[in-house]
């Protein structure tokens, strides 16, 4: 049996030469999909579907661009008299002052609820225009999947890259990152 013993000569990322950085950076990029908080996502639409009896059908929420339709059930009444009254059919009594301050992420505990809270605070404030529960859906839903598609976008920008992930690793001088540890035994 033969015994080789190999060294790798590995660099943090602060020691790459620029060339190399955007190598480390490519080759994340080709394995990310901007999906780091979809379950997230996914957890406070189910909540809002829930709490306002609608369906959403048809969503797509890309890096590039999102899209949605909804349906309203039919058991819930279609116009309520002022958009207070459309905000506070939403939540709980206990929730009203968290969303008024914005303090913290009420329905799920992921602060993805803020693209649908900001809606609902611009109720509270009597700062939304809209009159029907349709309207008011068709407002909180754009501003929560616009919210989604800014945060897929940002996952896949450089400077996310360097902040989540670049400084935990270590990489060849080419920039390819290295799996192997100080003085690890093959």
């Amino acid at each position: 049996m033969n015994v080789l013993k190999i060294t790798v000569k590995s660099f943090d990322y602060n020691e790459l030469s620029d060339k190399a950085k955007e190598r480390a950076y490519s080759d994340w990029l080709a394995w990310q999909s901007g999906d780091a908080w979809d379950a997230e996502y996914r957890k406070t639409l189910a909540e809002l579907e829930k709490r306002l009896r609608f369906k959403t059908r048809d969503w797509s929420v890309e890096a590039s661009g999102n899209y949605f339709r909804f349906r309203v059930n039919d058991d819930i009444p279609g116009v309520f008299s002022s958009p207070v009254r459309l905000a506070r059919f939403i939540i709980r009594q206990s929730e009203i002052q968290s969303i008024e301050a914005l303090d913290n992420c009420p329905f799920t505990g992921f602060c993805g609820d803020f693209g649908a809270t900001d809606v609902i605070k611009k109720a509270f404030t009597f700062d939304l225009s809209s009159a029907s529960l349709e309207e008011f859906i068709d407002d909180m839903l754009e501003s929560f999947f616009n919210a989604w598609q800014e945060d897929k976008a940002g996952q896949l920008e450089k400077e996310y890259f360097e902040e989540a992930y670049a400084y935990q690793n270590t990489y060849l001088a080419s920039g390819e990152a290295c799996s192997f540890k100080d003085e690890e035994e093959l």
